[in-house]
């Protein structure tokens, strides 16, 4: 209770530890050694004393220390920074300043009262007092961000407008539910392009119709920049009178998770000027109703469009558990093992791995094993994907109007692979568990009989390779994925979609993609009148000659968005 009493007192504690207070001064001592501070002589030390035990700054700092120690020790550098919310060049510079023998509590102390009279002063001068919020950065000057921080900033407001770049109809309903005084809202999002804009038109005029049984009035409109609408601001007006909310954090869920990225909002008690910003960008935007789903800038135009790439998962059916022996044989050794014949192995140069498919005896899956999967893969390239792709350095960009074209060949060309996974699947479990193992062991039998026969006998190893357990856990996980649909599909599919990733706004990353792009196009115009599908079209559009460079095509491409745009229908797709 003591305790509480002192907190709710604040930082001056002259009127409750005096000789008028509660307490004599031997039960404020007894105080100050349960908060661990030390014995004072007088009231006015037991005062400073109280106070600077409690105060956050000294958690992992001591009071007695002088400004010369801490100048020169980089963890109490940043504990200073984080615990007094000052930034680190002021914080050098006030150091600097105060002569090094001094204490660092006298210091804290100077520091905290001017800072308690800056609000004053800034308002004499008309300067605007601010709040910080982040997602996880903890500091004294730091509030936490969160879902409940903005809809208590937005609470009592009677008009809300929120301009960003990325956002969540979800996220934007529930901010904007249980304000009984909310009347006006506007909302400002990033303009996509080409199908995705279709897509946005849909979302929000669905979000238009969800707010507009609540409110007076909502508007939303879409920004399009040459790159990307970035901007994060929310504004919250009664009347005339305005405050703002800027930072780093868009208007989605995850930018107000601690979990996700780190978020910063800075709240402005006077937005004047923020408001004069929105107007201006408002005014520009275009209404709903208004929108053209033609994209107009290579930005809009690279997000109508899929990645495509080859995944990564492959079906592993060999094991080997000699590859460590292999590795300290001399190539004699190896050579005298090569010539063996092992039991459900494949012929290798020294000891070949046990395989899955050998062992299950179904003759008709050997083929797959002997055939040239590369062979196959660029026969599914130059077959599927080229024709309705350009090759960029993140994978083949695919115009998402061509997409369930380019879907339907690509299940043609991985229903055959499929149909021989789940043939393998089938043979598979129709082996017993313990019958495999029996096969496992009549290879290990081989193995180590053919190793007797060596001149200088097998070499020491760290494992055991007789060991069958890794054996049972492999065919354990060879079953989980051919039973798994998703993992399955993934395994038979030669290329994968994926998202456009948000590289508009890394500079170098989409420099990257855009050299890339541009590069393929330079490349095929070279072919004359050969030329596939989807870089045809482009190329057309830009009437280039096979001599075209990288540069010539880019400012060509980005003139014909610019003037006519793009749309789906440009593909061939109605």
């Amino acid at each position: 209770m003591i305790s509480q009493i002192i907190l709710a007192a604040g930082t001056d504690l002259a009127l409750l530890v005096a000789a008028s207070g509660p307490f004599s001064l031997a039960r404020w001592n007894d105080i100050l050694e349960e908060i661990g501070g030390n014995r004072r002589k007088s009231f006015e030390l037991a005062s400073a004393e109280i106070e600077s035990s409690l105060d956050p700054v000294y958690d992992d700092l001591d009071g007695d220390d002088s400004i010369s120690d801490v100048r020169g020790d980089e963890a109490s550098l940043r504990s200073l920074v984080e615990r007094l919310g000052c930034p680190r060049p002021v914080l050098e510079r006030l150091l600097a300043k105060t002569h090094g023998g001094t204490a660092l509590a006298s210091f804290v102390k100077r520091y905290q009262a001017e800072a308690i009279k800056a609000p004053a002063k800034s308002a004499r001068q008309g300067v605007i007092a601010f709040r910080i919020a982040s997602t996880s950065v903890s500091a004294k000057s730091v509030e936490v961000l969160n879902q409940d921080w903005l809809k208590q900033f937005l609470q009592g407001a009677d008009s809300v407008s929120i301009a960003a770049g990325y956002y969540d109809v979800n996220f934007i309903d529930l901010q904007l539910q249980k304000n009984p005084h909310l009347k006006n809202i506007r909302l400002l999002f990033n303009g996509l392009g080409g199908q995705r804009l279709e897509a946005q038109f849909n979302e929000l005029t669905l979000l238009h119709r969800t707010l507009s049984t609540r409110f007076k009035l909502v508007e939303i409109r879409l920004a399009f920049a040459p790159g990307i609408f970035h901007t994060k601001l929310f504004l919250a007006a009664n009347g005339p009178r305005a405050r703002a909310l800027v930072g780093s954090a868009n208007a989605t869920i995850a930018a107000f998770s601690k979990q996700r990225n780190e978020e910063l909002l800075v709240a402005l008690p006077e937005a004047g000027a923020l408001v004069g910003y929105f107007e201006k960008a408002w005014s520009a935007a275009r209404q709903l109703s208004q929108l053209d789903a033609a994209a107009k800038s290579l930005v809009a135009f690279f997000r109508t469009g899929i990645l495509y790439f080859k995944p990564t998962s492959t079906l592993t059916t060999t094991i080997n558990p000699f590859r460590e022996l292999i590795s300290k044989l001399s190539p004699t050794d190896q050579a005298l093992l090569g010539g063996i014949a092992l039991p459900h192995a494949d012929p290798e140069s020294a000891i070949g791995a046990f395989n899955l498919k050998r062992a299950v005896g179904n003759q008709s899956l050997l083929s797959e094993v002997e055939s040239d999967e590369d062979d196959e893969i660029a026969r599914v390239i130059n077959a599927s994907i080229k024709p309705l792709s350009i090759e960029t350095c993140y994978g083949y960009w695919v115009p998402s109007a061509l997409d369930g074209m380019l879907q339907e060949r690509l299940s043609k060309a991985g229903s055959q692979k499929e149909a021989r996974l789940l043939q393998f699947s089938a043979a598979l479990n129709d082996v017993s568990d313990t019958d495999l193992v029996k096969k496992y062991e009549e290879y290990l039998e081989a193995v180590g009989q053919a190793l007797k026969k060596l001149p200088n006998g097998p070499p020491v190893l760290t494992r055991d390779p007789y060991d069958t357990e890794p054996f049972s856990k492999f065919v354990a996980g060879v079953k989980r994925q051919l039973e798994d649909d998703e993992r399955r599909k993934r395994l038979t599919h030669p290329f994968v979609p994926g998202k456009i990733p948000e590289i508009w706004d890394d500079a170098l990353a989409y420099e990257d993609f855009l050299k890339s792009f541009f590069e393929y196009l330079a490349h095929i115009a070279q072919r004359g009148s050969k030329r596939p599908n989807v870089p045809g079209k482009i190329l057309k559009k830009i009437a280039s000659d096979d001599s075209a460079d990288t540069t010539t095509l880019r400012q060509g491409f980005e003139k014909i968005l610019k003037v006519n745009g793009w749309r789906s229908e440009d593909w061939g797709v109605p």
